[in-house]
């Protein structure tokens, strides 16, 4: 069994709606001994990020899955990746008109620690986001995956933890196959 057999889920999940080469998976990072998980350069998003959409348009995504609550430790190293591709696009000075890079931390559960707003995260919108406050530009969010609501536009971003029993997967599929949102362009 892989070793990363979560992170080549979420992955395969992206590929399939947004097209094999509209991202790019295990991004090497200079002088480090980490890859980034994902980077998606997003224009308009599609419905796969339900209620994402707003914060991916138009910006390059970097994205980070964890198959548990992420560490301290994992957010930091995560941040640094982040800003890498921040400075890596500054560099190259990529499209007018593009807004900073983001990263999205797609977490199977969400640790205590951000819900109580340590290391100033704090609600985003919806049920199970989170928001890190901080000055840098990159912006950063945590999606607690088994924490969103049952709404439209939300089963792809649910469907994406690895099932804990069969009818975790069949009620995951059925959600996806009733949701509207995602039924309509996908």
């Amino acid at each position: 069994m892989p070793r990363r057999k979560h992170e080549h889920r979420v992955i395969a999940l992206l590929q399939t709606v947004i097209g094999p080469d509209a991202l790019t998976s295990e991004v090497a990072v200079p002088r480090a001994a980490h890859a980034i998980d994902c980077v998606i350069r997003v224009e308009a998003p599609a419905d796969l990020w339900g209620p994402l959409a707003p914060l991916v348009a138009h910006r390059t995504v970097v994205v980070e899955h964890e198959s548990r609550g992420p560490s301290r430790m994992r957010i930091q190293v995560a941040t640094a990746k982040v800003t890498w591709v921040a400075w890596d696009e500054h560099v190259r000075q990529v499209g007018r008109g593009r807004r900073p890079p983001l990263l999205l931390v797609l977490a199977a559960d969400c640790p205590a620690w951000v819900c109580r707003g340590e290391l100033g995260f704090v609600p985003a919108g919806s049920p199970g986001m989170y928001w890190l406050r901080w000055k840098l530009d990159p912006e950063v969010v945590l999606v607690h995956l088994r924490g969103l609501p049952d709404a439209p536009g939300m089963s792809l971003l649910k469907l994406m933890p690895t099932p804990r029993d069969d009818a975790e997967a069949e009620a995951g599929i059925r959600r996806l196959k009733d949701d509207l949102a995602m039924l309509q362009s996908t």
